[in-house]
């Protein structure tokens, strides 16, 4: 059986091999090709979207600028469904995780104490990635998705080990209740402010009221990430059932095509918009990722289909290193090393495109290197 070296990160750069043991058993190839497609996403799409602005106008180039950058009013993009499929996946992690450690007879306790220290090791590869000791502690931007995602899956994993399944649904109607009816009172209630001030938003009244961007992201903010991990806590139960592999794909697209609905019969009353993660916002990328596991369970554990999975699985593996190094290597410099501008009297603005998809690819070489040596980088 093929093996893979756990690696302890502390700070994200410095990393001490501590042993071999077996590639997990059971684990969904899908799912981590799913996670490496949200990451190379989200990796290719600041690039690509700045220099695709610089060539000539057409339906394709407005397209993909669509497609790869935030919705800034109503709508929903395939860049907007990165973040929160990767929070959905993270969550059906988390649920697999704790999950064995109770089954190898660990109590929820010693459980919960590790669940602790990973989040912590979290909180502080997210401050090296930011800047650590080298800015002054009130510069660092704590509400940064690295510091909201170590956040999200200790309350995550605590809540599964504390409430189970049901109590974890519960959870998550209660938050998707409140949030809905703070979001259409506060809206109605601050109408009048809003309007005085044209361009803003409910937002604004609110980070006004809390005195911070800071407080604002981890009191109104929070809860709405919080929500689709929690929605990938309980999608675990889907994988964790003895429903062969086909059954699971149409149990994946009903729930998928259930969840979408929702969400567009709820924007009535509330708009599907990333800017402000609405809760018809959570429920549409919900089903989205649904849809896509769908897809990719088709192909790969239905059909068979394991090539699929290497482009995507490369950073899968490794997502949150991924997105690491894509924040801390500078691959746009090495990018023009490696070609420069050596085509631009014949491609001209489209020397831009080919650099942008050559720092990508200089970011996935380092990862498919990771990747055939079968190394995984873990965070505790």
């Amino acid at each position: 059986m093929p093996e893979v070296i756990a690696l302890k990160c502390i700070t994200g750069s410095e990393c001490t091999a501590i042993g071999r043991m077996p590639q997990d058993r059971g684990r969904v190839a899908s799912l981590d090709t799913l996670r490496g497609f949200a990451i190379a996403i989200l990796l290719i799409a600041t690039p690509l979207v700045s220099a695709l602005k610089e060539v000539p106008q057409s339906a394709t180039r407005d397209m993909l600028v669509w497609q790869l950058s935030h919705v800034k009013g109503e709508g929903i993009s395939l860049f907007d469904v990165g973040w929160p499929a990767f929070l959905i996946i993270a969550g059906v992690s988390l649920n697999f995780s704790l999950a064995r450690r109770l089954e190898r007879g660990e109590t929820r306790f010693a459980a919960w104490l590790d669940l602790v220290r990973k989040s912590l090791l979290c909180a502080l590869f997210a401050f090296f990635v930011h800047g650590g000791f080298s800015i002054p502690w009130a510069k660092v931007y704590f509400a940064d998705v690295l510091f909201i995602y170590a956040a999200v899956i200790f309350v995550a994993g605590t809540a599964q080990l504390v409430l189970g399944f049901r109590g974890v649904l519960t959870l998550l109607l209660l938050l998707m209740v409140g949030i809905s009816v703070a979001t259409v009172w506060g809206t109605y209630a601050s109408f009048e402010t809003i309007q005085q001030k044209p361009g803003s938003s409910l937002d604004d009244v609110i980070q006004k009221a809390l005195g911070s961007k800071l407080a604002m992201k981890y009191v109104w903010y929070f809860p709405r990430q919080l929500m689709s991990c929690l929605a990938g806590l309980l999608l675990a139960k889907v994988y964790q059932s003895d429903l062969p592999p086909q059954r699971r794909v149409w149990w994946l697209v009903g729930i998928g095509i259930t969840a979408v609905g929702a969400a567009y019969l709820m924007e009535g009353w509330i708009q599907i918009s990333k800017r402000y993660w609405t809760t018809s916002y959570t429920l549409c990328t919900f089903g989205i990722t649904c849809l896509f596991l769908a897809a990719f369970g088709q192909v790969i554990e239905a059909w068979g289909g394991r090539a699929f999975t290497m482009p995507w699985i490369v950073f899968g593996k490794n997502s949150l290193a991924a997105y690491a190094a894509h924040e801390l290597v500078p691959f746009d410099k090495y990018a023009q090393r490696v070609l420069g501008y050596a085509f631009e009297s014949v491609l001209g603005p489209y020397n831009e495109v080919l650099l942008a998809i050559v720092q990508f690819m200089l970011c996935w070489l380092v990862f498919y290197a990771l990747y055939r040596r079968n190394i995984v980088i873990r965070l505790g």
